[in-house]
């Protein structure tokens, strides 16, 4: 194996060498300068007329009808507010109300069931969906059953909670070796 040192230029060659390295350059470019005459290059765009483009009409007057309906609607719920805010409280349902489940989309629906029921369990697909769909969502499935155990206290202890998935979840095809 060979060994070869490692030649470092001085401060001064280094300043030398970088000024000859600028005055090339320079002379190169004002040589280019004079033989090109220096008559600057000019790009011919064509006609350059504008004009005006008429706004979408169909999407305006759409536009137009929907903003008047919206401030109509806003002034019936403020006025029902200063009436009777209570109609208007969507946090505090009245007894006598249609019951409702609030449900976010990406977790499936919730369902209850007695225990002794297990006529659903035999079938494969729907355990193997409730299986994915609660493994995905189980900590809201647990907040969900203290709200259904909270509101249905006839049921008890007998009620058992699945999450079930809004479509069946199939498995997935299996690799060939």
């Amino acid at each position: 194996m060979s060994y070869s040192k490692l030649e470092v230029e001085d401060e001064e060659k280094r300043q030398q060498r970088i000024g000859n390295l600028l005055e090339h350059l320079n002379s190169s470019s004002s040589s280019k300068n004079a033989s090109s005459g220096a008559v600057p290059l000019t790009f011919d765009f064509g006609d350059r007329k504008t004009y005006p483009v008429d706004p979408p009409s169909e999407l305006l007057a759409r536009i137009q009808d929907f903003l008047p309906r919206l401030k109509a609607e806003n002034d019936t719920l403020t006025r029902r507010i200063r009436d009777n805010p209570s109609s208007v409280d969507i946090e505090n349902v009245e007894e006598d109300a249609e019951q409702y489940i609030e449900m976010n989309l990406g977790l499936g629906v919730l369902e209850t069931r007695p225990k002794h029921s297990h006529s659903d369990d035999d079938d494969p697909e729907s355990e193997s969906a409730s299986e994915d769909s609660s493994s995905l969502s189980t900590s809201s499935a647990e907040s969900d059953s203290e709200d259904v155990s909270n509101s249905d206290s006839s049921s008890g202890s007998s009620m058992r909670i699945e999450v079930i998935a809004s479509r069946p979840i199939k498995p997935l095809p299996r690799r060939a070796a």
